[in-house]
């Protein structure tokens, strides 16, 4: 996605690109939120760190 962002942006200044530029940081934005969300529910623990399974459920 930042290639595509740079790519972009190297690109003239031609307002009809506009859109294409709009749908690119939308779609940027989303993927930033899916990866950030993906790891939201991940719980850490070490391997001889006790943990209730009861509070992971």
């Amino acid at each position: 996605m930042a290639i595509l962002v740079a790519r972009l942006g190297n690109l003239s200044d031609d307002p009809a690109l506009d859109p294409m530029r709009d749908d690119v940081k939308a779609l940027s934005r989303t993927v930033t939120q899916y990866l950030l969300s993906s790891g939201a529910d991940r719980m850490e623990v070490g391997q001889d760190d006790p943990f209730d399974l009861n509070e992971v459920a």
